[in-house]
C-alpha cells in the first residue's frame, strides 16, 4: 500500500506551459485538507500564529510568520488550531521540478 494512498492528490492548475503560479491570498481560515501534489511549493504566510503545520511526518504550531518550502508529493496542510486571526495573508508559489533545471 502506498503512503500516499489514503491522502488527497490535489490537481493544481500548473499547465506545462507556465513556469509558476503565484496565488495571493488573505484568508479568515486555512481549510484546506491534508494533500499533496507533485509540484514544489514555497509558502509565506503572516499573521498565521496558532495556526498547526503538517508536512510529511512533523506537526507543529506557526508563529507570526512563516516561510516554508515543500517539497514534491509531499504530505501537508495548515489547520485551524488556536489562530484568531481572520485576516491571515498567505502567499504560496507552486512551480514543477523541472523549473529548476531549466534556469
Amino acid at each position: 500500500m502506498s503512503k500516499l494512498e489514503n491522502i488527497l492528490r490535489e490537481i493544481t492548475p500548473l499547465s506545462p506551459e507556465d513556469s509558476f503560479l503565484v496565488f495571493d491570498r488573505i484568508k479568515a481560515s486555512f481549510d484546506f485538507p491534508y494533500h499533496y501534489h507533485p509540484e514544489i511549493e514555497i509558502n509565506f504566510i503572516i499573521k498565521g500564529k496558532g495556526y498547526r503545520r503538517m508536512i510529511g511526518d512533523h506537526t507543529g504550531e506557526i508563529g507570526d510568520i512563516e516561510l516554508v518550502l515543500v517539497g514534491p508529493n509531499l504530505p501537508h496542510c495548515w489547520a485551524n488550531h488556536k489562530c484568531k486571526n481572520r485576516k491571515t495573508h498567505e502567499i504560496t508559489v507552486q512551480f514543477n521540478q523541472d523549473f529548476l533545471i531549466s534556469l
